[in-house]
């Protein structure tokens, strides 16, 4: 678990990059498995999904990131806390939507799984009798 903690390098304020992210989604990735040959959150989410439950899984890309940008958003106020004033970027792109005036994070556009994984993982067969 300690080599985990060597998968990130200083994290900056100001820019939350597709290099930060790649950081951040390896380290996630290696929380659910070590077999390092899975280089995707999707991927292990198809692999995991035929013996976990839903909420066992890990995120899926699209959410990890919406979470990673809600969390560096607010890591850029916290650091700016003791400073008067701020011009803080705007939270619309940072993983947050804006619905009847109110700000709501944005979790997931996209079904959790792709369709025809939903139509076999709720075939009804029995153990054993795949037809």
């Amino acid at each position: 678990m300690w080599v985990n903690s060597k998968l990130f390098d200083p994290i900056e304020t100001a820019n939350f990059d597709d290099i930060l992210f790649k950081e951040v989604h390896t380290f996630v990735l290696r929380l659910y498995t070590s077999n390092e040959e899975i280089s995707s959150v999707n991927n292990l989410r198809g692999i995991l999904a035929a013996s976990k439950t839903l909420e066992k899984l890990p995120p899926t890309e699209y959410s990890l990131k919406q979470h990673c940008l809600r969390a560096h958003y607010q890591t850029i106020i916290w650091l700016n806390a003791f400073n008067p004033v701020i011009n803080p970027p705007n939270v619309l792109e940072y993983g947050w939507q804006l619905i009847n005036g109110k700000l709501v994070p944005l979790f997931q556009t996209l079904p959790p799984f792709p369709q025809d994984l939903a139509i076999l993982s709720s075939c009804g067969c029995k153990k054993g009798n795949y037809t």
